[in-house]
């Protein structure tokens, strides 16, 4: 049976990264294909009761949308005792019915960290905007460490989701279609005002410790995990050194990957292992999904979103029990 819409994200934290660069890899060698779906394969009308699965060959490796807005200077070093750049409670009013979240910290000074050039850009047009993420890919063959495997003691110092993710404290006032066809969150910033979420907010870390690799498991589709590693690319192909510099997992890292996934089409053999009564609450889904933008949109075929049997709208992400490894996504 399909039970409520849960997303699990595992994530490890900074803390045990750098103990474990000088034993293991952080990432694959450039070899590994980066592909962000599966294999979509050929099914015939009459094995999903008139849907059509998108046909196709092999998935090739592919890229972020373009963007041509600037790059920007971001900050990611981050000292392990350095407060986070945001902290609920909310203090100060920002950025049009936003909050300030002001960082902890023990001597009572913000921290002030150094920046590097790094290339993620966005870009807004006719009211939609692309995240184009650049440091981190998906990653479809991971040799995933044991995610209690970390040095983060849970007790050692506060930990937080920021608060656009967070589903526990009901501080976000993101809005965000995951069956969209377009990449689109948004936030309110009055009564029924809504605008694209500010590249600043983007930019910071998704939780904090700052993590990065994330595992992304739904309870919907445990068959299809997303972890996100650092790419290859980002060190010349190679391995980061000891003490390298590595840029943490950012709010945008996190809602480009969920969509990214949700919106990947299934394949045959993912159709026929669908029990038959799955089948029609998701051929359900799948209809209601795609009327709202016709032909187009219905040749794409099945999705993974709908699995979610039509809980489509990210509700945040909530910690599950003491430990930093797992986060609960909620939909609505």
């Amino acid at each position: 049976m399909i039970s409520l819409a849960t997303f699990v994200i595992y994530c490890h934290s900074a803390g045990g990264l750098q103990q474990a660069q000088a034993n293991i890899s952080l990432v694959r060698s450039a070899e590994v294909v980066i592909c962000r779906g599966p294999f979509r394969l050929p099914i015939s009308i009459s094995n999903c009761h008139g849907i059509p699965l998108q046909q196709g060959t092999k998935s090739q490796p592919s890229t972020y949308p373009t963007s041509i807005a600037r790059s920007t200077a971001l900050p990611y070093e981050y000292a392990a005792d350095a407060p986070p750049p945001w902290a609920p409670p909310p203090t100060s009013p920002t950025y049009g019915g936003q909050y300030s979240y002001a960082p902890p910290s023990p001597s009572g000074h913000h921290h002030h960290h150094h920046t590097r050039p790094r290339s993620r850009s966005h870009s807004h047009s006719q009211g939609q905007y692309e995240y184009s993420p650049s440091s981190y890919y998906t990653n479809p063959n991971p040799s995933f460490p044991n995610p209690t495997a970390t040095n983060y003691a849970p007790n050692s110092q506060p930990y937080h989701v920021h608060p656009l993710l967070d589903g526990k404290h009901q501080t976000s006032s993101i809005t965000f279609n995951l069956s969209s066809p377009t990449y689109s969150p948004t936030i309110s910033v009055g009564p029924g005002n809504w605008s694209r979420i500010p590249d600043h907010e983007l930019r910071h870390p998704a939780t904090w410790p700052p993590v990065h690799r994330l595992r992304i498991i739904c309870d919907f589709l445990p068959q299809w995990p997303i972890d996100i590693e650092l790419d290859p690319s980002y060190f010349g192909g190679g391995f980061p050194q000891a003490g390298a510099n590595i840029p943490p997992i950012q709010v945008g890292d996190v809602l480009w990957k969920i969509w990214e996934s949700m919106r990947t089409a299934i394949t045959q053999l993912d159709w026929a292992s669908l029990p038959p009564g799955n089948q029609d609450a998701v051929s359900k889904a799948f209809a209601k999904r795609y009327r709202p933008y016709g032909n187009i949109e219905r040749e794409k075929g099945v999705m993974r979103i709908d699995y979610t049997l039509g809980k489509v709208w990210f509700k945040g992400l909530t910690r599950v029990g003491d430990g930093v490894d797992v986060l609960k996504m909620h939909v609505a």
